[in-house]
């Protein structure tokens, strides 16, 4: 009986584990796809000044000048692309990032440390369906390891240049 119920709960560990990489995949694939052309910030790692950063780059500008450039003899598509990258198959370098603006995140952050409770919390607010920064005044930096955080927790993450805000969406429409 106690191999069943072991069985059984290792089943269940790894169900788990291919519905969240599924997931990961399907937000990925809309990234590559649906929002291609869109100016949604992404995460990749880079080498810069021989050292590797996590760095925010816009989608847009990595499908335009990273992918297009130098990525298409490599890759069939940009949805294989973003997958080596997330993977890290592939380490940007400078050469390929010379025609993007891109930011390097402060990797001794210590936003990288807060659950994913605790950043909501701490540093967002609830409003109506999305969340937005709270009003205590976070460094830009910090501002950008928060959009970090959340990409990896499958947000959307959008600034309005009319009011200066971010905010992170579960869902886009389009």
């Amino acid at each position: 009986m106690r191999n069943i119920i072991l069985v059984f709960l290792w089943l269940q560990f790894l169900n788990l584990s291919c519905l969240k990489s599924e997931k990961e995949e399907l937000f990925t694939k809309s990234l590559a796809t649906k929002y291609q052309q869109s100016y949604i910030p992404i995460v990749v790692v880079a080498k810069i000044q021989n050292k590797e950063n996590r760095i925010l780059i816009e989608n847009t500008d990595l499908y335009n000048f990273v992918y297009k450039n130098n990525y298409t003899s490599q890759y069939n598509d940009f949805f294989s692309f973003l997958k080596a990258i997330k993977r890290k198959e592939i380490i940007l370098t400078e050469k390929d990032l010379s025609q993007t603006i891109y930011k390097v995140l402060a990797s001794k952050s210590t936003i990288y440390k807060l659950s994913f409770a605790e950043l909501k919390s701490k540093h967002l607010v609830m409003k109506d369906t999305v969340f937005v920064f709270n009003e205590n005044s976070l460094p830009i930096e910090d501002k950008y390891v928060v959009i970090d955080k959340m990409l990896e927790n499958e947000f959307y993450p959008v600034f309005d240049d009319y009011s200066g805000i971010w905010t992170f969406y579960k869902r886009l429409k389009k």
